[in-house]
């Protein structure tokens, strides 16, 4: 543009719009009998994701796996910068009063589920470990 006059030049402006990516966090359990999980869903990038496992009764928390990670912690905190897969793992709760429970024989029960023994005494189920499922 060549001035030869006086000018007024006028500039608009037009507001960019941000568009900020969006990842999902997807969560699954070993077995949806055992507990449940809350937190899964989709996330801005960089939002912070906070998974918190609840056991059934008569089942425990045991792990997170999230890719090749194993973590324990629980809740469970994730930095979301990708889609996210995570899988809750829960057991049969392991009592800690074995010594000072009576034992009647009769009451005695083994139980094969998911390749693994189980021992039920008492109505308390027990889990073994060192053996093989036969």
């Amino acid at each position: 543009m060549t001035v030869t006059s006086d000018t007024t030049v006028v500039a608009t402006f037009k507001a960019i719009e941000v568009v900020v990516p969006t990842y999902t966090v997807s969560v699954s359990v070993n077995d949806p009998a055992m507990g449940t999980v809350e937190g899964a869903g989709t996330y801005d990038e960089g939002a912070t994701a906070t998974l918190t496992a609840t056991a059934a009764e008569g089942y425990e928390f045991v792990s997170w796996t999230v890719g090749e990670e194993i973590l324990t912690e629980n809740p469970l905190t994730l930095t979301v910068d990708k889609d996210i897969e995570v899988v809750a793992t829960f057991q049969i709760a392991v009592p800690t009063d074995l010594e000072n429970t009576e034992y009647n024989a009769s009451q005695v029960e083994k139980i094969l589920r998911d390749d693994r023994i189980y021992i039920r005494v008492n109505n308390q189920l027990y889990t073994v470990t060192g053996a093989r499922a036969e």
